[in-house]
């Protein structure tokens, strides 16, 4: 089994908004918390607030622009709890490289005293197609951090394509693929202020396959073999268990799901099953054929449930 390191401390940033850094700071925080690590958050996002929105005021420690901790607590104070745990995870906002020096101070003391107690330094620059000037700002940061901290790409396929700038193929860092949500189960999410992890565990009623594909959606990114460095494999069974409740559904109609209820899912699931049924079939065997064209014509027609 692989080894995940001692204390990481992993800084999320892109200068841009709507990039993914919180969705990816959420998704790797639950990662960290179903293996079983010790794990803290710190929201540098005065103005969406978008970690502690999605999963709770107690889910992260937040940080305003003057770089003041909201609870009135002090950096080394939380430095100290931070490297008590196993990962700690620092999600930043849009405009950080231009906010009031405070923050960036902040930053760097984090950094700093993360190197000198010996700990993995990493940043995640997170980027996302069809995004003007998200490759350039990336281009930028490792030019800027490459040489004195790990850095790595985290390409968020967040409109279902592949279409991000050349320059990011250019950098020979490593890189993490985050698969596309589909938008009802984007929607699922946002509407339910918990831990993902916690959502996944605990399903909403009616949902539990809707929280299944939020696993299977973490399963392929703990496969990635940076997440792995830090994860180790001590999610994969427990999300393997999660998760097998949609391991026959199709990529193609998990991808297009508008509604995912658990009766909307299972009609989609029908439907995909009857559509693959038909599609298989050998024309010259009129009975099946036809058996197979009816079935598919009569999944067609099933309404669908919210």
């Amino acid at each position: 089994m692989l080894e995940a390191a001692l204390f990481t401390l992993i800084l999320i940033i892109n200068n841009g908004g709507g990039d993914g850094k919180t969705s990816w700071s959420e998704a790797l925080s639950a990662l960290a918390r179903l293996a079983g690590l010790r794990t803290a958050v710190l929201d540098i996002d005065p103005g969406l607030r978008g970690y502690s929105r999605r999963n709770g005021d107690e889910a992260a420690e937040r940080v305003d622009w003057n770089g003041e901790f909201e609870n009135g607590r002090d950096l080394p104070g939380w430095l100290d709890e931070a490297m008590a745990q196993d990962i700690a995870l620092v999600d930043t906002g849009a405009n950080l490289l231009a906010a009031d020096k405070e923050v960036s101070a902040r930053l760097s003391e984090i950094a700093l005293h993360v190197q000198e107690l010996g700990g993995r330094l990493i940043i995640h620059a997170v980027t996302s197609p069809n995004k003007p000037g998200s490759d350039e700002i990336v281009k930028e940061l490792h030019d800027k951090f490459a040489a004195s901290m790990e850095f790595v790409v985290i390409k968020n396929r967040r409109d279902g394509s592949n279409l991000f700038g050349k320059e990011i193929d250019k950098l020979l860092v490593p890189k993490v693929e985050v698969p596309y949500i589909a938008p009802g189960l984007q929607a699922y999410r946002l509407l339910q202020r918990t831990p993902l992890e916690v959502l996944i565990e605990n399903p909403k009623p009616g949902y539990k396959k809707a929280s299944a594909l939020l696993a299977n959606h973490l399963r392929e990114i703990a496969r990635n073999e940076h997440v792995r460095s830090l994860i180790a494999d001590r999610a994969d069974a427990h999300l393997a268990e999660l998760a097998s409740t949609v391991d026959r559904f199709q990529r193609t109609s998990a991808m297009t799901l508008t509604a995912v209820s658990d009766e909307s899912i299972a009609a989609d699931e029908a439907w995909s099953d009857a559509y693959r049924a038909f599609r298989n079939c050998e024309p010259g065997d009129t009975e099946t054929f036809l058996k197979a064209a009816l079935r598919y014509h009569e999944q067609i027609k099933v309404p669908r449930a919210a």
